[in-house]
């Protein structure tokens, strides 16, 4: 079983962050150092600058005290024999990767590698990219499972889809919310992880994304998650509706709402089966406003 529960039983405490951003380094209308205050200025703990072929070194910004810059960068390319565009972020960068490839993604993973980062998939909905373009690439560690300017500007953002195909053909990928953002606030501040780590520093954090110890959210926070006896317990702040959600149609839900078998009252805890048939399952939370948070999965296969 995914030490995933980890997160909630360990010591540590939870940091915000936000893992895709853009500034006038690319195509962003922020200078990095206004995009680094105005993600500190609004109660987060950490930020990727991850600028198209470029890398913002977070020795050259002033991130103040007690506020985390992971080094980043996106790039992205066009594979014409599959007809497939691609953009992929890298995350605690060593150095920056220059263009040249093969406009495949499998070498953009690879390069990315190369250069020390661990890799995430952007936005795959919004790219138009499928399951199966994805399932046999190499490296990823996450998948952008909600993106604020593929929502806010196409209506594209979610791609929860794409991560429960690559998770019920047995790829065990993180899934992270994420701003993307280009034009300040206009599209950021609303899609983030929750981290769970011992400390504030690259090691740690890096540690913890790795273990998969956060959760993504645009609103609601996962309090605690619990297994055993084939249950799942979620507690989390008040909800309209906890879904516990598994392979294809595998999955159970509750909902405060009266007319779907709830008491009226806001959510706060629920447990709920997992069936013996499922694979992994992952929890999603939804508040009244439509926000949801969803907790990565628990993988139940060795």
């Amino acid at each position: 079983m995914s030490n995933v529960l980890d997160a909630f039983a360990a010591d540590g405490r939870w940091y915000r962050g936000n893992l895709h951003l853009h500034t006038t380094n690319s195509d962003g209308r922020l200078e990095p150092q206004a995009a680094v205050d105005l993600y500190r200025r609004n109660g987060y703990d950490f930020l990727a600058v991850t600028d198209h072929w470029a890398l913002t070194r977070p020795a050259d910004l002033d991130p103040g005290d007690g506020f985390l810059l992971i080094p980043g960068e996106e790039i992205n390319g066009f594979h014409p024999e599959t007809d497939m565009i691609w953009h992929i972020v890298g995350l605690f960068l060593d150095r920056e990767v220059e263009r040249g490839g093969d406009d495949t993604p499998q070498w953009g993973i690879d390069a990315l590698r190369e250069a020390g980062g661990d890799v995430v998939f952007a936005h795959p909905y919004w790219s138009g990219d499928t399951v199966p373009e994805i399932l046999d690439l190499e490296g990823l560690t996450a998948v952008e499972v909600f993106n604020t300017t593929c929502e806010r500007a196409h209506g594209r953002g979610h791609s929860l889809v794409h991560w429960d195909g690559l998770l019920h053909r047995g790829r065990r990928l993180w899934g992270a919310a994420v701003d993307d953002a280009h034009h300040g606030e206009r599209d950021g501040l609303q899609g983030w992880i929750m981290l769970k780590a011992p400390a504030l520093s690259i090691e740690a954090v890096r540690a913890a994304f790795r273990a998969g110890h956060f959760y993504a959210s645009t609103g609601p926070e996962i309090h605690d998650i619990t297994m055993a006896d084939g249950q799942i317990t979620v507690r989390c702040s008040p909800c309209a509706a906890v879904h516990a959600q598994s392979n294809r149609w595998i999955g159970r839900s509750a909902y405060a709402a009266e007319a779907l078998g709830g008491t009226g009252e806001p959510i706060t805890e629920a447990t709920l089966d997992v069936r013996d048939e499922a694979t992994y399952v992952r929890v999603t939370c939804t508040d009244a406003d439509g926000r949801s948070a969803w907790s990565n999965p628990v993988f139940l296969t060795e």
